[in-house]
């Protein structure tokens, strides 16, 4: 079952599966992920597709919510969007509080300071090429297009002027912040030239030693940014999931 809907005034949908098996996930698309009235990314594209049957299939709730900035890079209004399809997640179809985590690019940004706000329970996260360190992603994006195209999306996402990024830039030490720690699985394309996994090889480990984040890398072969093959692996991911869920947990379906 599919519900759209609107979560602080942006379109939403919750996935029921037929037989649920209390845990839910949330998905936190990149800057061409959308939902619309009555379709997502996720619905239209195969890979994506085929990802959220199988998930469904086996009994995860899932929720994803479209943003009215596409290029928000993990700012207030995203979290709060994910904090409310949070609460619907668990208020109306009685899911764990502890949620997995889907990132997708972007999304990356949008994990991390959902894991340093501690106000949404993660009990594992999934990133898929993730932005992570965006100083080396504005560094890279501005060497390779000759223009400060991540600074001025900032500047519009946080709703500071341009000359003020850099400052900003430098008060951003999400990455020097305790976070909640959960495992935490990357897949990333080593053909990827939208965002290198080389940009985020320092922030693998400060992940795992400062941050307590059991992070797992996994790089795959000649796959670029929106290579089917990285949501192809169904099984791992799921298997991820699971091995985070409690052995025994109490679930009412309402």
């Amino acid at each position: 079952m599919q519900i759209f809907s609107k979560i602080n005034g942006n379109h939403s949908v919750i996935m029921r599966p037929e037989v649920p098996n209390g845990y839910g996930i949330i998905i936190a698309g990149g800057s061409t992920g959308y939902v619309s009235e009555n379709s997502s990314d996720f619905h239209e594209i195969d890979e994506k597709r085929e990802l959220l049957q199988h998930l469904i299939e086996q009994g995860y709730t899932i929720g994803y919510c479209n943003h009215a900035n596409k290029k928000h890079w993990g700012n207030p209004e995203a979290i709060k969007n994910m904090q409310g399809l949070h609460h619907v997640l668990v208020e109306q179809c009685n899911i764990n509080p502890y949620v997995h985590v889907l990132g997708v690019s972007m999304g990356g940004v949008t994990c991390l300071n959902i894991l340093a706000s501690n106000d949404i329970p993660i009990m594992s996260t999934v990133l898929i090429n993730p932005v992570l360190d965006l100083s080396s992603h504005r560094s890279y994006i501005t060497k390779k297009e000759g223009i400060d195209r991540i600074g001025y999306e900032i500047a519009e996402a946080y709703n500071i002027p341009h000359n003020q990024v850099d400052a900003w830039f430098e008060n951003d030490t999400i990455l020097d912040k305790e976070l909640f720690s959960c495992p935490c699985l990357v897949t990333h394309g080593d053909g990827d030239r939208a965002v290198r996994w080389q940009n985020n090889a320092l922030v693998f480990t400060k992940l795992s030693l400062n941050c307590h984040l059991q992070v797992q890398l996994h790089i795959v072969k000649n796959a670029g940014h929106n290579d089917p093959k990285l949501l192809g692996d169904y099984t791992r991911i799921r298997e991820f999931f699971q091995q985070s869920e409690p052995k025994e947990f109490s679930f009412t379906q309402k």
